[in-house]
């Protein structure tokens, strides 16, 4: 659109453009917007309108729902467990939003470990519970590593050498 210079039309020209190329089905709709005459000069009224039209309803319930029941699956990093917690979110329309993920993820969270510690804090804001979330992850892996390079040692002593 911008190649013929259609952002540089006035409300009403694009609204003239936009339903000689929607077809008979398409201005049948407008009609039946009840929209007043100045509004249906304006470009941004009709497009909004027929977003309306077309696009599904979101159902917020049910968004509410997917959130409350995300808990991190096994072996789910804490990064991908908020990041799909922040996701789902953003559809829910909560009056606060950071409050609400921050106690997903206290009540998500698979360790119990890590889960208790963030129960016990008090005032527990958002960016300090996957701060910790974060850490106790990177220790376990840690730990993890640590564990393997002694059972390597292990058998690497009990090894007959030749």
């Amino acid at each position: 659109m911008t190649a013929n210079g259609f952002q540089e039309k006035s409300g009403e020209v694009k609204v003239a453009i936009l339903l000689n190329t929607i077809g008979d089905e398409g201005i049948d709709i407008f009609n039946n917007f009840n929209l007043s005459e100045a509004d249906q000069k304006k470009y941004d009224v009709v497009v909004k309108k027929f977003d309306e039209y077309f696009l599904p309803k979101k159902n917020i319930i049910y968004e509410r729902f997917l959130f409350y029941k995300r808990i991190q699956e096994p072996n789910e990093p804490v990064d991908n467990f908020v990041k799909k917690l922040k996701k789902i979110a953003q559809n829910c329309e909560f009056m606060d939003e950071q409050d609400m993920i921050r106690d997903r993820i206290v009540l998500g969270i698979a360790d119990v470990t890590v889960q208790e510690k963030l129960l016990g804090m008090t005032d527990l804001k958002l960016e300090k519970a996957v701060e910790i979330c974060r850490a106790k992850e990177a220790i376990k892996e840690r730990l993890k590593t640590m564990h393997e390079e002694k059972a390597i040692e292990k058998i690497e002593k009990r090894s007959p050498s030749k």
